[in-house]
């Protein structure tokens, strides 16, 4: 794009034109698989949060491939641009294939001083590496070819909106995510090889890349058998021995291998259980080689007896259960204990097919008793979307530990486990119990920081009065296991019911729990923690100001359970919550190496005389439409990733939606000249906007219960009618900008750049402070501020208060 107004035009042979734009496919194909892939890979080595990550590293290296093919004109000749295309095309899959591996043996060390400090610079220069020659090779197929843009633009277009599928359907029959790396990286060599017929190229490079298909080809192959390349660094922690088996999916990675000890693996278990005999075996099942849940080997119910000692269970010794539901089965180890309580049916909810069919199909021979009792019954589906689509009552709706708060302690804001944890979400679970019926959920208890106990407490309060429970303190007990190893941290249970507890019930309770070596930190009669009353007692609007930490309920509105600063502590120097301290490394890495590779050789350009006459007007504009639209589509994807189940969802029909959209809108954009015709696009884009704004919670309300194909459709819906708008205004700006001063496009597409780039990181520290709907606002207000820098009086204006606001 940026070179279009300096070079000549070259134009394609008809005969040859369809090897050409099948490269251009394919080149899109790779290049959004590389990306939806890449956030993959990040979820294992590191966590869920760096999705923002991902779309920054590609922007990044977009705009930094697009900018070297301006800066250096002497080297991108057009008698050589076929060659260039071919030659960028093979590096970029090379790089994407050697850099995502190499990803596996950089120490995913976030915390340890020296090394965490470097990890961060080391991971975003790896891994745009790839991506600037991905936009190397777009930058010339848009620039050199600008009479066949509609047909190139669209080639592309189509093959980046299959990549965002195809990835799916390449981890889904592969079962393993780096042979379907090698197969993207073999896709793009292909589309290397397309370009080779438009030039003679020797021998030796046809057989390199000949030679290269058939080794990405064979190393596919024999790492589904093999799976010798695997993470040797995952969360921090030196991995030291293979598993027993793996399987990738879209969204997780599921492995099984024995555990390290000899006691029943589980975090709640009474002190009791060192004495009993055991007559059982184990396997621990791990998603994303993080979380664990346990696989047993079992003969007869007998033999797990001690799943009663676990403090998880404590629900089921206040009434009797009948009917209940688990959310988040794992290996089944909850349903069991159900059933040893005599519940006449336990069903398991499980989001993860896989999980299920690792756990009793692929290791039936180990696990499958469990299979033996009728009562139990599967469903593969989001927790909350099964309880919502639900026409019984239950009796114990069931959640134990379904995430890790390793990923919460390093920095995740892990996105699928959040969305049990709101006030929507509880609200619905309790919308769904009998009259007598309890919502349970377990989490570590931390003595120093007992936060999540106190979100709990929180969470339990607003839910309940959203029922109409006008005293919540006789609905909920807490209780609390104590870590039998050195009686400090253990795992906290808190049980929430319908209807009050009743006197019989507490003494009933106090027994066993001081039987099994328990404690009731909390009830109508108990509060060991005076925190626990405040929370309790506090008004509302006034849990941000009484606690020195942030223990508000979480909302689908800002669902990050495990983040507890405040904004006003996101700069000091111990801000008390270490995702603080992981998304402030990337804020500053982000802008850091934005501000020296982009906005430092635009600078320079500029001071040298070679950009032309450059509108602070217009370079606001675009730095606000790369803003807004990176605030637009990261809020996106976190709220629709709620709404849909799992975060891939939201990246995934994200991306595709907006990208088909918006470069749809961008093809129309090139009848949009004159101020009016530009109004005509920022009016209703800016209605559209602010009403998705307000009324996308109430239609992920409405919509919860629908089937997952209904929900894919109308989120993609949502997505398409606003990213149809939200690809106008750039090329259009452009025409307005750029063509009077031909040289100025590209400090005005470099500035859009830095914006998109730095806009990622600014939109998900937003999200986590502020929420979905203000991340929006902020978006729609840079939109808006666009809109009126069309015009030049009032865009004047517009312009020096937003600077002085700013100062």
């Amino acid at each position: 794009m940026i070179c279009a107004m300096s070079i000549k035009n070259i134009r394609l042979d008809g005969s040859s034109r369809f090897l050409f734009y099948l490269g251009i496919f394919f080149i899109g194909f790779a290049l959004l698989a590389s990306e939806i892939l890449l956030t993959r890979f990040l979820s294992v080595v590191f966590y869920y949060h760096f999705a923002f990550f991902v779309v920054s590293v590609v922007l990044f290296g977009m705009t930094l491939g697009a900018l070297l093919v301006y800066f250096l004109p002497r080297y991108f000749l057009p008698d050589f641009t076929y060659r260039h295309i071919a030659l960028y095309a093979y590096i970029a899959s090379v790089f994407t294939a050697g850099s995502f591996v190499a990803l596996f043996w950089l120490p995913a060390v976030l915390h340890l001083w020296g090394i965490g400090d470097l990890t961060m610079p080391v991971l975003y220069i790896l891994l745009s590496v790839p991506f600037v020659a991905f936009g190397i090779v777009l930058s010339l197929a848009f620039t050199r070819f600008s009479g066949e843009i509609h047909h190139v633009y669209a080639s592309n277009l189509i093959g980046s909106a299959s990549g965002c599928l195809g990835v799916i359907f390449l981890l889904n029959t592969f079962k393993n995510g780096v042979s379907a790396l090698f197969v993207i990286a073999c896709l793009g060599v292909l589309s290397a090889c397309c370009f080779l017929c438009y030039f003679r190229p020797g021998r030796a490079v046809k057989r390199l890349f000949a030679g290269t298909m058939c080794l990405l080809v064979f190393l596919s192959w024999w790492n589904v058998s093999a799976q010798k390349i695997r993470p040797l660094w995952v969360k921090d922690n030196l991995r030291e021995s293979a598993n027993l088996y793996e399987t990738w999916n879209y969204f997780s990675t599921v492995s099984v291998n024995r555990p390290a000890g000899k006691l029943p693996s589980g975090w709640g278990y009474s002190p009791k259980i060192t004495s009993i005999q055991l007559k059982t075996e184990e396997l621990m099942l791990q998603i994303e080689y993080d979380a664990g849940t346990a696989l047993i080997n079992f003969q007869d119910l007998s033999d797990i007896d001690y799943l009663k000692m676990d403090v998880t269970a404590i629900a089921y010794y206040v009434r009797p259960p009948e009917d209940v539901v688990v959310l988040g089965s794992g290996g089944g180890r909850d349903l069991l204990t159900a059933v040893l309580f005599g519940a006449r049916k336990v069903t398991g909810v499980e989001i993860n097919k896989d999980i299920n069919d690792v756990a009793f199909h692929k290791f039936k021979f180990f696990s499958g008793s469990i299979l033996n009792y009728p009562q139990i019954h599967f469903a593969v589906d989001e927790g909350r979307s099964f309880i919502s689509k639900s026409r019984d009552q239950f009796n114990i709706i069931q959640s134990s530990l379904v995430d890790s708060f390793a990923s919460a302690f390093n920095g995740a804001f892990a996105l699928m486990e959040n969305g049990l944890y709101t006030t929507e979400a509880w609200e619905t679970f309790l919308g769904r119990l009998k009259d007598n019926g309890i919502l349970t959920f377990s989490h570590f208890y931390f003595s120093r920081k007992p936060y999540m106990m106190y979100r709990f407490l929180a969470l339990a309060r607003a839910s309940l009065r959203s029922i109409g429970v006008t005293e919540p303190r006789e609905h909920i007990v807490l209780v609390r296991q104590r870590n039998f190893v050195d009686e400090t941290d253990g795992i906290g249970t808190i049980l929430v019911s319908r209807s009050p507890f009743t006197p019989q019930e507490l003494a009933r309770l106090q027994a066993i729990t001081s039987e099994l070596g328990f404690e009731i930190v909390f009830s109508s009669t108990v509060s060991a923690d005076p925190y626990f009353l405040k929370v309790l007692e506090s008004p509302e609007s006034g849990l941000g100001k009484a606690f020195p930490f942030d223990i508000t309920a979480p909302t689908d509105n800002k669902p990050f359970y495990f983040h507890f600063s405040k904004i006003q502590d996101f700069f000091s120097r111990n801000p008390g919550d270490q995702g603080v301290v992981v998304l402030r490394k990337l804020l500053f890495v982000i802008g850091g190496f934005g501000l020296f590779f982009i906005v430092a050789p635009l600078v320079f350009h500029w001071k040298g005389g070679r950009a032309g006459k450059v509108s602070r007007r217009w370079a606001f504009y675009f730095f606000l439409l790369g803003l807004g639209f990176m605030l637009v589509e990261i809020a996106l994807m976190q709220r629709l990733g709620i709404f849909l189940g799992h975060p891939i969802y939201g990246l995934t029909v994200v991306l595709f939606a907006l990208l088909f959209s918006s470069g749809v809108g961008s093809f129309l954009a090139r009848h949009a000249e004159g101020k009016k015709r530009m109004a005509a696009i920022f009016v209703p884009f800016l209605a559209l906007l602010g009403a998705l704004t307000y009324l996308l919670p109430f239609w992920a309300r409405v919509f919860n219960a629908s089937p997952m194909f209904v929900k894919i459709a109308l989120a993609a819906g949502m997505v398409v009618g606003t990213g149809l708008f939200m690809g106008m205004p750039f090329p259009a700006g452009l025409k307005r900008a750029a063509l009077p001063n031909a040289p100025s496009l590209v400090m005005y597409w470099g500035i859009n750049g830095f914006a998109s780039v730095c806009g990622s990181a600014i939109a998900a520290t937003l999200l986590i402070y502020f929420g979905f709907q203000w991340t929006l606002t902020a978006g729609f207000v840079c939109y808006a501020l666009a809109f009126f820098l069309i015009f030049p009086k009032t865009g004047d204006l517009a312009m020096a208060r937003t600077v002085e606001a700013a100062g």
